[in-house]
């Protein structure tokens, strides 16, 4: 890991803790036998309030594991900060791997993992298998192809199992996703895919890249990657792993 990537790593990491909720009865606080407070420290930011049986499970600790097994892997990794998102409540950190790699027909695609978490139970702790477009650092998702993922909810103990195993494995598909986007590129785009779009991803999306498409020899590939280009430049940040795997369901990916 060099200077940068810590650094960036260290924003993830923002101390938090479990608090005790109160909340008024009569003319007295009373305690909350419930629920708790999840609280930002540095700040004194309330993030959320949770059930008891919430078992929060820090972004550092998270971090702290997944790094520990990145470094014994025996390729490169970085962290795209473009793709990752953080706010109080939600992270989202796209790490990804430049020597684990296939290439179509302009561009480089590397193998990557998402890493999700968050403390207002919006989302599950998870390891998601996904990958970058060099040309146009798009995102891409292959839920189908490359695997399940690694996801566990808030009242579980934290366990990523053999991260080593699970790249290895993930990058034994990659040949997979090339046939599938060499399927794409040989398959003209059709009424049913565009209403596919519309009806998954709503009438926006669908406008956008139907503006997208130069001529009628466009192909599924040129529509495929139209659709992440949006979701990894011009979506919302907290909302692409949401289309991200739409698009993946659709594209058969």
């Amino acid at each position: 890991m060099n200077i940068e990537e810590a650094k960036i790593l260290e924003e993830y990491k923002f101390p938090v803790s479990e608090s005790q909720l109160y909340f008024p009865s009569n003319d007295n606080l009373k305690k909350s036998q419930s629920h708790k407070a999840i609280v930002r420290n540095d700040t004194g930011e309330l993030i959320s309030v949770m059930k008891n049986s919430y078992k929060m499970i820090s972004n550092e600790r998270i971090i702290d594991s997944v790094t520990e097994q990145l470094e014994k892997l025996n390729t490169p990794w970085r962290i795209d900060k473009q793709s990752s998102y953080l706010d109080n409540s939600n992270m989202r950190l796209h790490i990804v791997f430049p020597d684990l790699a296939i290439q179509d027909h302009e561009s480089k695609i590397f193998l990557s993992l998402m890493l999700i978490n968050s403390y207002d139970g919006s989302e599950a702790y998870s390891l998601k298998k996904s990958m970058l477009r060099q040309i146009c650092t798009n995102g891409m998702t292959a839920r189908t192809l490359l695997g399940k993922e690694i996801k566990q909810k808030h009242t579980q103990r934290i366990a990523n199992g053999n991260l080593m195993e699970n790249v290895e494995g993930s990058f034994k598909k990659l040949p997979l996703v090339k046939l599938r986007i060499e399927e794409m590129l040989n398959t003209p785009i059709t009424r049913d895919i565009k209403l596919q779009i519309e009806d998954k991803m709503g009438t926006n999306v669908s406008k956008f890249v139907s503006e997208q498409l130069k001529t009628k020899r466009d192909n599924l590939y040129d529509l495929y990657n139209h659709l992440t280009y949006w979701i990894s430049h011009l979506c919302s940040k907290k909302q692409q792993m949401n289309y991200h795997n739409e698009v993946s369901t659709i594209f058969q990916l």
